[in-house]
């Protein structure tokens, strides 16, 4: 189960969203997301009311918060490509010439 978020920061929680509507601070909001996960909610989509307030206060408060629970990445390995962390196969070079037998 993958829980849906409009996250106000500012306090305006009247929005007509068809997704639950956060209105409190990053650090309440970082141990809803904690709780929730340890009740069995596999995933979170934040969706920032306010793109310019509300999305630095996610990245800046709220996923530092769960990284340091150990609950967010704080990287990816080196090298790694989305291709491999999806776990598709190389793409082949279009531009590569083609060499004739």
């Amino acid at each position: 189960m993958i829980a849906d978020l409009v996250v106000a920061f500012g306090g305006d929680t009247d929005f007509d969203s068809d997704a639950l509507v956060w209105g409190g601070t990053p650090a309440a909001l970082a141990e809803l997301l904690l709780a929730w996960h340890d009740l069995g909610v596999d995933g979170f989509r934040l969706r920032p009311a306010v793109n310019h307030t509300d999305l630095p206060a996610i990245t800046d408060h709220v996923v530092p918060a769960l990284q340091r629970a150990g609950r967010f990445r704080a990287g990816y390995p080196d090298g790694e490509t989305l291709r491999e962390r999806l776990g598709l196969p190389l793409a082949a070079n279009r531009y590569a010439p083609v060499r004739s037998s």
